[in-house]
């Protein structure tokens, strides 16, 4: 079973984070700062949560939660993998131009270029990375992939949800556990699972339901809730606007928190609030483009940084050497690295991604 406007909300924060690292790659002319990819990866594990649980609130049965467990590793790893391999394949063979083009775009030295990919390539490391690496072991300047630094909260954050609703999801008065768990994990990334089957709790179990309908009701709320759920997603310790700068309590230090994270982990609860409470919104993500985007959005996630690096970045030296001007090499390489994105993507969904799922329901049977 699949909710619409979830795939929709999915797919917009996907091409979220394809907009941040096309920005972060060209930097110095394209403004990418009005926004932290951070807080899209929180909405990404406010989602998490909620697709994990919505099914268990139907009918309070455990063991979904245990097949769901079981097939997890599985149905993570298998496109990961495959990113890794073609990340290193592509080092391996120099077609990768990561640090040519911030080097060029910020105009500053390559040896003060090397943000990501700082490897030699090696086929051990890789599978390592895929196999292991990015859950337990992953080190974002040595990787394959700087954007599986989300894979480890992901993998651990599932756990979490079914072990969350195998202990306390027929407790009557669970939103007290919410609360507790949610004060004493403020200091990771873990809040937004919790957060998400909350939500989950609120549209599909009987009693969460008779909550949700009164809030509902209350339009005006949900329209400022949206509108705090942009202000929080804006904030960062670099913005310069006074408005911001009050916000950083001393709270916050003395307890190990970081400031930004939490703000952009409160933008990803509010603004799930804001589109589970409201039928325009839903509607709004329910759209066809950004359903389909949401589909594929776990392979774009996945892909787009590796075909920037390469293809992206061959485009723009191929024109940048001949002579062009700065912006028109970065719409060229941009738009080269699109254009492959797209048919590789599909690829990548229909022929790893999708078996992948089926190649999990086949080891979840196998522990029957």
């Amino acid at each position: 079973m699949r909710i619409e406007f979830i795939d929709g909300l999915r797919g917009l924060m996907a091409l979220g984070v394809v907009y941040f690292h096309y920005c972060f790659v060209f930097f110095h002319f394209i403004p990418g700062g009005f926004y932290n990819s951070c807080v899209v990866v929180c909405e990404f594990f406010v989602i998490s949560g909620f697709v994990l649980s919505f099914r268990f609130w139907k009918n309070r049965d455990t063991e979904l939660l245990t097949s769901s467990s079981l097939r997890r590793y599985v149905r993570l790893t298998a496109a990961p993998l495959v990113s890794i391999l073609l990340s290193y394949l592509l080092i391996k063979v120099s077609f990768f131009y990561c640090t040519q083009i911030i080097a060029l775009t910020r105009h500053i030295p390559e040896s003060e270029a090397g943000f990501f990919y700082l490897l030699v390539p090696s086929l051990t490391d890789a599978l390592h990375e895929g196999l292991w690496g990015m859950y337990f072991d992953y080190h974002q300047s040595a990787s394959y992939s700087p954007v599986l630094w989300t894979m480890k909260w992901e993998f651990k954050g599932s756990i979490l949800v079914a072990a969350f609703l195998a202990l306390f999801g027929k407790v009557h008065n669970r939103w007290i556990l919410y609360v507790i768990f949610l004060v004493i994990s403020i200091d990771t990334l873990y809040p937004t699972f919790i957060f998400g089957v909350m939500f989950s709790d609120l549209l599909f179990s009987p009693e969460g339901r008779k909550l949700y309908e009164s809030l509902k009701k209350q339009k005006i709320f949900t329209l400022i809730m949206l509108g705090l759920g942009i202000f929080f997603s804006i904030y960062s310790t670099d913005f310069p606007a006074d408005i911001y700068r009050k916000l950083e309590f001393e709270f916050f230090n003395r307890n190990g928190i970081g400031i930004e994270m939490f703000y952009h982990m409160l933008a990803s609860v509010i603004i799930m609030y804001a589109v589970v409470c409201s039928d325009t919104l839903q509607k709004f993500f329910s759209c066809k483009f950004l359903t389909k985007i949401g589909e594929y959005s776990f392979s774009l996630y996945l892909l787009h940084v590796p075909i920037l690096c390469s293809v992206g970045g061959f485009i723009f030296l191929k024109f940048f050497n001949n002579g062009f001007d700065m912006v028109s090499c970065i719409f060229l390489g941009s738009s080269a690295a699109i254009l492959v994105t797209i048919p590789a993507v599909y690829l990548l969904h229909h022929f790893v991604d999708m078996p992948a799922g089926k190649l999990a329901k086949y080891v979840q049977k196998k522990f029957e």
